[in-house]
């Protein structure tokens, strides 16, 4: 049982296999349905009023080999607002713990990403390290100042914080390509155009990465000229978010998602 067509498709391309591939996608953070006033109060203080999220684990030191795109996120989002004191991002990520040792890591990461591609101060970096409720983890989705979640991943099985994004009515600037399309598709979001190319070889390991392999490298120019078009003119790819949202809350429930475990397990069962 794998999550996406695009996962089931990378495994029948990959090398012949007798047994069934057998599609069923995870459901979304159900506590995205409570109001508002019903989750915790966050309290990060932004400075900034126009924010996007990204939720993200770091996968690799290199930019080139980090399969989340983190690094390049950043160098993209500091050229493109350079000197804007109003946007900012905000970044939910880890090296692969919340522990104390991680944040600093992952922030030392940050400010030396930050230091090599923002002149100035702006636009503004926030960074929201450490373990999180569902409770919390809907609460940041929901904050008035988060105007839209943005992904340069080259690459995913399914894309978790896609789908609570999109579940939660954030417009998503997203790479057009992989797992999450099999949601995303449901309805309209901005799609960042790409280039398909080799994994680096310092990614091979001959477990998950083989030789050959390719990803999805989001075209640059096309996420800055997407991504300012957005804070200029956001009311319509609001409008998409609502409608899509209410798609995936139809669609990806956690009843529902069970409904489908049942059956194909049932059907399973019934033909041995």
């Amino acid at each position: 049982i794998v999550p996406s067509e695009h996962t089931k498709k990378t495994i029948e391309n990959t090398a012949s296999t007798k047994t069934r591939v057998i599609v069923i996608p995870e459901w979304y953070n159900q506590k995205i349905n409570m109001e508002k006033s019903d989750l915790p109060d966050l309290n990060l203080d932004l400075n900034t009023s126009f924010n996007f999220l990204t939720i993200s684990q770091f996968t690799g030191g290199d930019p080139n080999g980090d399969r989340k795109n983190i690094i390049n996120t950043i160098k993209y989002f500091c050229e493109a607002f350079e000197g804007n004191r109003d946007v900012g991002l905000v970044i939910k990520a880890n090296m692969g713990r919340a522990t104390k040792i991680d944040k600093k890591l992952t922030t030392n990461i940050l400010n030396n990403a930050i230091k090599e591609f923002r002149k100035g101060e702006y636009p503004r970096i926030h960074l929201v390290h450490g373990g999180m409720t569902n409770y919390e983890i809907a609460s940041l989705y929901k904050m008035d100042s988060i105007k839209g979640y943005i992904t340069l991943t080259r690459g995913e099985g399914y894309g978790l914080p896609i789908i609570d994004a999109a579940a939660a009515g954030i417009p998503v600037i997203a790479t057009n390509w992989s797992g999450h399309l099999d949601f995303m598709n449901r309805g309209n979001f901005i799609k960042i155009d790409y280039e398909m190319k080799d994994i680096p070889k310092s990614r091979v390991d001959n477990r998950i990465f083989l030789e050959g392999f390719r990803w999805a490298d989001p075209i640059e120019s096309d996420f800055k000229i997407k991504i300012k078009k957005f804070r200029n003119k956001y009311i319509l790819p609001q409008q998409w978010a609502k409608d899509l949202s209410s798609s995936i809350r139809d669609n990806y429930s956690q009843e529902n998602i069970m409904l489908l475990y049942n059956n194909a397990l049932e059907t399973l069962v019934r033909e041995q």
